[in-house]
């Protein structure tokens, strides 16, 4: 894709779901939040359909997709209440340091604890573009200003 190409990011629509479908086939197993099954994107679509329109959702979510060349070359989303209708967890990372100057001894230990802590906060993910893409620089940061 060269310079000159114009890009749309506009709202998911139903008409969506085939290209989302073959767009997670092209990413393969490991994006976990747009997995390659149809029911599962089919409903993801209705719940941003029903967000935009400020309905009430169980699984609120605002899915955008990149639209170029008359085809859906990617999407992101934008999660405004994570946790909320499923569990959200992560793991910090904190190190404890105990030192005892009697002893002369410092123990240093690192420690993975569970956390909710970002429960009802709002995430931007799923963030993917077709593989063909990305020598197009489509969903690569750059400091530099990508021109459309």
């Amino acid at each position: 894709m060269s310079v000159g190409h114009r890009w749309l990011v506009r709202p998911v629509d139903r008409n969506d779901v085939d290209a989302l479908v073959a767009l997670a086939r092209a990413l393969g197993p490991g994006m976990t939040t747009l997995p390659a099954d149809p029911n599962t994107i089919a409903r993801k679509v209705e719940n941003s359909i029903l967000t935009f329109a400020g309905g009430k959702c169980d699984d609120a979510q605002f899915i955008l997709v990149l639209e170029g060349e008359g085809r859906v070359l990617g999407l992101s989303g934008v999660y405004p209440t994570v946790g909320t209708a499923h569990g959200f967890f992560s793991y910090k990372l904190t190190r404890l340091i105990q030192r005892s100057i009697d002893l002369g001894r410092r123990l240093e230990v690192e420690l993975l604890t569970l956390s909710n802590d970002y429960t009802g906060a709002t995430e931007i993910g799923t963030l993917a573009v077709l593989p063909e893409m990305r020598e197009a620089r489509l969903g690569v940061f750059s400091p530099e200003p990508v021109i459309c």
